[in-house]
This record gives C-alpha cells, sequence and structure tokens, in this order.
C-alpha cells in the first residue's frame, strides 16, 4: 500500500491495536481469527490477518487482480 508510512502494528495485554489511516470505510476485525477487513476505494475488499507477527493484507484490484502485502509487526 502507499499507506505504509500510516499504518501503525502494536499488541498490549489484551491483544492486539490496529491503527489505519487512509480512504477507506470503517474496517472490522475478529481477533478471535485474527482477520481484519475492509472496503477500500482503490484496493476494494481488502482482508488482512495476523501470523507469525506478520499483518498481511490481500487486496483485490477493480480487474479481479490480487496482490498480498505484508507489514511486520513493529514492536
Amino acid at each position: 500500500f502507499e499507506y505504509n508510512q500510516n499504518l501503525t502494528f502494536n499488541s498490549d495485554k489484551t491483544g492486539y491495536d490496529f491503527t489505519y489511516i487512509g480512504d477507506h470505510s470503517p474496517f472490522t476485525w475478529d481477533l478471535s481469527n485474527n482477520v481484519i477487513s475492509f472496503t477500500h476505494s482503490k484496493y476494494g475488499n481488502v482482508k488482512a490477518w495476523i501470523k507469525d507477527d506478520k499483518l498481511s493484507f490481500k487486496a483485490t484490484y477493480g480487474d479481479g487482480s490480487i496482490a498480498i502485502y505484508e507489514y511486520k509487526r513493529v514492536n
């Protein structure tokens, strides 16, 4: 994503805290399944998941192509 610098990925005793600043509708998350999803005006339906301390986004573009972006946990 172009918004890489605006994504913060934090964790505390209660779980994970995500802040995504950009052009998107409010995202929803299900920490029991470690899944986040939201609709982005440019990237379409976006899902994210947590694995091995990495936050991964799966973006489906308007033409149907799919791209995956990964963010490592900062701290």
